[in-house]
């Protein structure tokens, strides 16, 4: 028997640019994006295949938060 695992949610591309694009499990969820000293930058709701503007935020690396139908899912992303 095969156990079919829920593909987690993601972000890229990574490092970025001006944007990037978040795939969420299920059909919508919620982003967070801090600074690595904890400061929120951005927050937003998403969708399948979102497009987020990183324009207002400054180079470096961040933490991203994405939760969803599939739970909490946290990872680090650079902006260049």
């Amino acid at each position: 028997a095969t156990i079919a695992l829920p593909t987690p949610a993601k972000i890229y591309p990574n490092p970025c640019r001006n944007e990037i694009t978040v795939s969420p499990i299920g059909l919508h969820g919620t982003i967070t994006i801090y600074t690595l000293m904890g400061t929120t930058v951005l927050k937003s709701e998403i969708a399948q295949q979102s497009k987020i503007a990183l324009t207002n935020i400054a180079g470096g690396t961040y933490i991203y938060e994405i939760t969803d139908d599939g739970g909490i899912h946290r990872g680090l992303f650079v902006k260049e």
